[in-house]
């Protein structure tokens, strides 16, 4: 059974120089150690998987050590759509120096070919591993350590008429838009917006069923809030099955599916051209909601706890 990355999540920090294509062909799952399996958006099934650490000659450019956090491809996963060129930061060795010290390098790998493009030194003798971005231009740039995408909350004291600040946890975030948990009521009820943060707008989701915060996705581009319907009882919610899809200007239900397939996977992404898609180790479920959203990268200002994702014509 391969191992996938569980602890810091690859797409927490995902960030684009080029958005993901509106209509993209196959999805790259990376994985903890050093692998990356190669999904066809139609059918659901793994087309190709590489081994990065088997793929580079004798000394392997990406060490994988059981155990340790930097053991994953670690921290950020960055990919360039317009070179169609992933980044990730690894160790140069599997073994740390007397000081429990590591260097560390930038790999850049080609897509679809998943051939090492670029090396980049990212820093010497390290505790832990540097983050990564890319600039507008499309340049990487090496961050003395990851750091969150985008904030913790939103001032929303400008987003309703009556002007006060309201308590708020973000979520997610793309297109300009932000999935907000809003903390009013009563302490156990789940009340969800979306806060349009260049109008200064902020629309509730209305007629939520039961769910969870870890149940609630925005998808690329901002454009909709997919909802995963729970069953079981609050302490020990189950997923149902049924997603419901909200409109993120209307913040009303636009579709509902339900397929019991979901009940037993995790969840992984939505894709652009509008597939939830769930997994379990390498096995992958594509359900079709036959509505395009947008292309931009959804952020997190905490790790998802899931596998890197992104998407890609080839």
């Amino acid at each position: 059974m391969r191992r996938v990355l569980i602890a810091i999540a690859l797409l927490a920090g995902t960030s684009l120089a080029s958005p993901f294509p509106l209509s993209p062909r196959f999805m790259y799952v990376v994985g903890c150690a050093a692998t990356i399996d190669k999904v066809d958006l139609r059918t659901g099934l793994t087309v190709a998987s590489y081994d990065l650490a088997k793929r580079t000659g004798g000394r392997p450019l990406v060490p994988v050590v059981e155990g340790t956090f930097d053991a994953c491809l670690s921290n950020d996963l960055v990919f360039d759509a317009r070179s169609s060129i992933f980044y990730t930061v690894v160790p140069t060795t599997d073994v740390p120096g007397p000081d429990g010290k590591k260097d560390y390098r930038v790999l850049g790998f080609s897509v679809p070919a998943v051939r090492v493009a670029r090396v980049i030194a990212a820093g010497r003798s390290q505790l832990s591993p540097p983050g990564i971005r890319l600039d507008p231009r499309g340049a990487i740039r090496v961050l003395p350590a990851p750091e969150p995408d985008i904030a913790l909350d939103v001032d929303l004291t400008g987003f309703t008429p009556e002007r006060k600040p309201l308590v708020n946890q973000v979520l997610e975030q793309s297109g300009g838009r932000a999935l907000l948990r809003l903390y009013v009521g009563k302490p156990q009820e789940l009340v969800l917006a979306v806060a349009d943060l260049g109008r200064g707008t902020l629309v509730r989701l209305e007629g939520l069923p039961r769910t969870t915060a870890p149940g609630v996705h925005l998808a690329p581009g901002g454009t909709h809030v997919l909802v995963e319907a729970m069953a079981g009882d609050s302490t020990s919610p189950e997923r149902s099955g049924s997603l419901a899809l909200y409109d993120a200007a209307t913040g009303r239900v636009v579709k509902s599916v339900t397929d019991s397939r979901t009940k037993s996977l995790s969840f992984l992404a939505l894709s652009p051209d509008g597939r939830v898609i769930y997994h379990a180790n390498d096995r992958y479920v594509l359900v079709d909601l036959g509505v395009r959203f947008g292309t931009g990268a959804v952020l997190r200002p905490v790790p998802a706890g899931r596998p890197g994702v992104f998407f890609a014509v080839r």
